[in-house]
């Protein structure tokens, strides 16, 4: 399985789209890495993980779906680190 990031910045400030969220949350696997960045595990090729989290957003949301691969680096939870070291693969 691959794992993304996938991004994304709501048109207007302060809104919610808990549609996005519930979205990427039907991946496989995730993390939350901060409120509006994840790490997802899919089968799927980004194009398509795009396409299933744009059906949820507004057509001004900003949303990016990039590869993740070892080698990283992070400061933060616990749990989020172990779960980066997991999934990510060279």
């Amino acid at each position: 399985m691959s794992v993304f990031l996938v991004t994304f910045d709501l048109s207007e400030p302060g809104q919610r789209r808990p549609a996005v969220l519930e979205e990427i949350k039907k991946s496989p696997g995730w993390a939350k890495l901060s409120s509006s960045a994840y790490a997802v595990t899919t089968a799927e090729f980004a194009n398509q993980l795009l396409a299933r989290i744009r059906k949820q957003a507004h057509p001004e949301d900003t949303i990016y779906v990039i590869s993740l691969r070892k080698a990283w680096e992070g400061h933060g939870a616990e749990e989020v680190s172990e779960w980066l070291s997991t999934h990510l693969h060279y």
